[in-house]
Parts: C-alpha cells; structure tokens; sequence
C-alpha cells in the first residue's frame, strides 16, 4: 500500500478505496510503467498487468469482467515475450 493511500484511508482500507483507486489511477499506474519500460510499449500493453492486481470484486464495480482483464493480461504476457518489450528491471520486479 502507499503512503498517500495510508496517508488519506488509514491501515484498514476497504473495496470502496480499491474502487477509487482503480477509477481514478488506472491511467497514472499504467503510464508508470511504460515510462519505467523507458517508453516501451502502448497502454494496451501493460493495462492487463495492472489490472491483474485488483480483486474481482473491484473489477466488477468498475465494470470490468474476469475475461476481459484475462484479455489484457493475455496481450501484457504476449508483450513481455516479444525481443525487447520489457526492460530487465521490470522483469525483475517480485
């Protein structure tokens, strides 16, 4: 969890802040990426990884199905394969 999150929601954050989180950050936390892939790759790349991340529930509130983020994260993982998608420091990432 951030610090901005635990700065404005406490330690105990609920569905109603992944909600907002995912609503209003999706793009922020997607562009990350691609500038820490050093500019590598399109939103459609990388909008699967980030998404993975949300629980089911989350998604759902915010209109996304269980196989449409299977199919960004399907095109993320088609991304990381080709020569040169990702950089080793993001491959490294845990």
């Amino acid at each position: 969890m951030t610090t901005g999150v635990l700065a404005e929601y406490g330690g105990q954050t609920r569905e109603n802040e992944h909600n907002l989180m995912l609503e209003h950050y999706l793009n922020d936390m997607v562009n990350s990426l691609i500038e820490m892939n050093n500019g590598v790759g399109t939103y459609y790349d990388f909008v699967g990884l980030v998404l993975n991340g949300f629980p089911i529930e989350v998604l759902n509130n915010c209109g996304y199905t269980l196989q449409g983020v299977q199919v960004h994260y399907n095109n993320f993982l088609n991304f990381v394969q080709q020569p040169g998608g990702v950089n080793e420091m993001l491959l490294s990432c845990e």
